[in-house]
């Protein structure tokens, strides 16, 4: 039989599952540059730490993140660790006579690093380049 914390647990992990409405690879390509593949810069601030700090914790150790922008603060990794961030925006694309409101969510990285001896670790991490969406739909009077 679960236990209360087992019954909770599993209730937490089927949550998402659940919920989950639909799920794209990238959410967030809202862009009108998406239409010519390009979408929108991403840039690599680095991991949610270095974001909440401005772009300004490449240098600063610790030790319950991943600091995957500078590679020599993986002396500072203790444990396995595990980091995922997510990323949402809101925009409004407009024109001289049109306007376009949108807005979504997605997996903006996943790190993870694992110590190998005292003094060394080793560390990867996927991030996208560009956020895209190739789905695209337009309509216009064809003259002819």
């Amino acid at each position: 039989m679960l236990t209360d914390k087992k019954l909770l647990l599993a209730v937490l992990a089927a949550a998402p599952l659940l919920l989950a409405g639909s799920a794209l690879g990238q959410g967030l390509g809202n862009s009108p540059y998406s239409r010519i593949g390009l979408g929108d810069n991403t840039g690599n601030i680095g991991g949610v730490r270095q974001l909440a700090m401005g772009g300004t914790g490449l240098a600063a150790p610790n030790t319950g993140n991943v600091n995957e922008l500078n590679p020599a603060l993986l002396y500072y990794t203790p444990r396995t660790t595990f980091e995922a961030g997510f990323s949402g925006q809101y925009k409004n694309v407009r024109n001289a006579t049109d306007s376009y409101r949108t807005g979504s969510a997605t997996l903006a990285y996943l790190a993870f690093a694992v110590p190998i001896n005292k003094r060394w670790a080793a560390a990867v991490g996927l991030k996208p380049y560009s956020t895209v969406d190739y789905d695209v739909n337009s309509t216009g009077t064809v003259n002819g």
